[in-house]
Formats: structure tokens, sequence, C-alpha cells
């Protein structure tokens, strides 16, 4: 689908924050200004984990993801429970949290590229995505998600801690159906090429904030649930010994837009099970809207006629996005406010 107000850069970038994933689209870039020349690059991490059987944890399992670290190829990005961690709780600091549990991403360059400032990267779109992959008989229980909203380390977050934040949502796991947290920046520092990428260690700070909770159907621990996962970055590098580099491209205006839709879409706030592409035709879909209803409004007699064809029309994308109706009456006047 392609949108005449908005050109083919933010497009790419919409789609590449609607499926982060190895399925998603190659290439995209951060649209905003300035324009830069950078390499694009997605990087991955897969593999598998499974509910604990000892101690008070017993049918609990859980898996954190930092997209900045999977810049780096030996900084881990994702942590995952140990089998044998006795507490109930995402404990990403103790010796429980081995060596073994922590994972790198197949990205090119080195914690010391970073260090020593030659390379730099941001990242563009990312996201962490599970499935319960158990033998179908002993399949079950449900799990939990959360992209802490101020992106602050998950350390210590139980079920019902999760369960806490607006941001989070329970599923069901007797399904093979992905269940996906989906990126968003939160500040202008998210949008930011770093070089401050700090490797994880026992008993060591981390800023892994994206991540799931997983309850076997019983708490004995006897029916262990194994879970597949993907942990995607999708980056821009900058740098001396970077190579591959092309010029960014700047569109305002889109990526504003893009992203004021992106704050009020649940699909990219909480944890979902919405198909990628209809993530990315809804995101798109109201990105335009967006666009179209700051046009109108600042156009004097077109802004009455566009806005009652609006608030006339039912959304496709309102639906898919979970856009609140009284969040879209305001977006005239806050459209001016943001461009």
């Amino acid at each position: 689908m392609m949108l005449s107000g908005l050109g083919e850069c933010t497009q790419l970038y919409a789609r590449s924050l609607a499926n982060p994933f190895c399925s998603g689209p190659d290439g995209a870039c951060v649209p905003d200004t300035p324009a830069l020349y950078t390499s694009r690059r997605k990087v991955f991490a897969r593999g598998t984990f499974t509910t604990s059987s000892a101690g008070g944890a017993r049918g609990t399992g859980w898996i954190a993801f930092d997209p900045f670290n999977a810049a780096t190829s030996d900084v881990a990005c994702v942590t995952f429970n140990d089998p044998a961690q006795a507490t109930a709780n995402m404990d990403l600091l103790t010796s429980l949290v081995t060596a073994g549990d922590f994972v790198f991403s197949n990205a090119e360059f080195p914690q010391a590229s970073f260090a020593s400032n030659v390379v730099q990267a941001r990242v563009v779109s990312a996201g962490l995505k599970i499935r319960n992959i158990t033998a179908v008989l002993g399949r079950g229980g449900f799990l939990t998600g959360l992209q802490e909203p101020s992106h602050t380390c998950l350390q210590a977050f139980t079920i019902p801690s999760m369960d806490a934040y607006a941001e989070s949502e329970r599923f069901s796991a007797s399904t093979e159906k992905w269940t996906k947290l989906r990126y968003r920046a939160v500040d202008t520092d998210d949008r930011d090429f770093r070089t401050n990428i700090i490797a994880p260690a026992v008993g060591a700070s981390n800023a892994m904030y994206m991540g799931f909770m997983v309850q076997a159907p019983d708490s004995t621990g006897a029916n262990i649930q194994l879970y597949e996962y993907e942990a995607t970055s999708n980056l821009e590098y900058q740098g001396a010994k970077v190579t591959g580099k092309e010029p960014s491209h700047a569109d305002p205006t889109g990526f504003s837009a893009v992203n004021a839709i992106s704050v009020f879409s649940r699909a990219m706030v909480a944890p979902s099970q919405t198909d990628d592409d209809d993530v990315g035709d809804a995101l798109l879909e109201g990105t335009q809207d967006y666009i179209d209803r700051h046009q109108s409004h600042v156009s004097g007699a077109k802004s009455a006629k566009v806005h009652q064809k609006l608030k006339s029309k039912t959304n496709g994308w309102d639906a898919v996005l979970g856009i609140g109706g009284e969040v879209l009456k305001q977006i005239p006047g806050f459209l001016s406010w943001l461009l």
C-alpha cells in the first residue's frame, strides 16, 4: 500500500516499526534531520528457553532483551532464566544468570569498536517475540509481556508487577502463535547514536527493558514448557570503519506523524499477537490521517469539511492500533503544536 502523502523512506520506517523481525523489510533508517551517511543492518538472536523446575520458581520462566546491545557481537542482548533458578522473578543479576544464559546477536562489530568511538549505532526498530513450542498435549499456561514505559531495567519483575502496568497484557500459551513486543522510542536519547554499550554481567546493572514472563499450566515444575524466541534490531551504523554507507533520508513531517501515531498504538505500546502486515497497514493509514488532519486544520475553510468526513468514518486502523476516539479528536490541535 503506497500513500500519496508519505515519502517512501517514511513508509519503510513505519513498516519496519510494525515488523522489525527477520521477516520484515530491510534498509530502513530514522527519517529525521540531519541526513547522514549510515549503514543499515538487521541483526538478531534466536533460540529457546524453558520454565524452571526448581524451588519457588517451578513452572515460571522469563526472557529479557536490550535492542541497543544487539548492535555488538560480544555484548549480550538477550538473557533468560536458568532452569535452576528458584525465585519466581526476573532475576537478571545473581549467579543464577550464568554465562550460558547470555545470548549475543550476529552483529559484526565488537564492543571495543564502540568504546574507542570507531563505530556508533542507533536503533531504527526492534522487537522480541516468543511462542510456545512444547508438545501439543503438554502445552498450556499463559504469558505476559512488557516494554517498560520509561525503558527501565526489568530486574526483579514478577508476573503480578508486570500485570500492574497498563502497557502489559496476558495471552494464552496454548498455541504456537507468536506474541510480540515492538520497540518504540520514549525520548530523544533513544534515537541518538550511541557508543556507551556496557556488557551486562552477573551482579552488574543492565538495561534490558523488553521482556516476557511465562507460567506453565501447573506450579509443580513437572510440566516444563519450551519457548522459542527471536530478538531482532534494525540499526544504523556510522563511523570510520563502517562500510556500505549511504545517505539517510529526512522527512520531519512524516517522521513526527509516524511516531505520534505509534505513541497511541496498542500494538506498539503493549505485547500483541496482531499480524505484522496489519499493524503496518494500520500505522501507515493512521499516519496519513494524522497528516491530513494537520493540513486541513491549518487550511481554514477546508478544516470543517475534512474533520466532519473523518468524524463520520470508522477507521480500520483505529481498531487494529487500539487508538481511542477521544485522542483522535484532539489530533488537529496537537499536530499544530507538534509540527
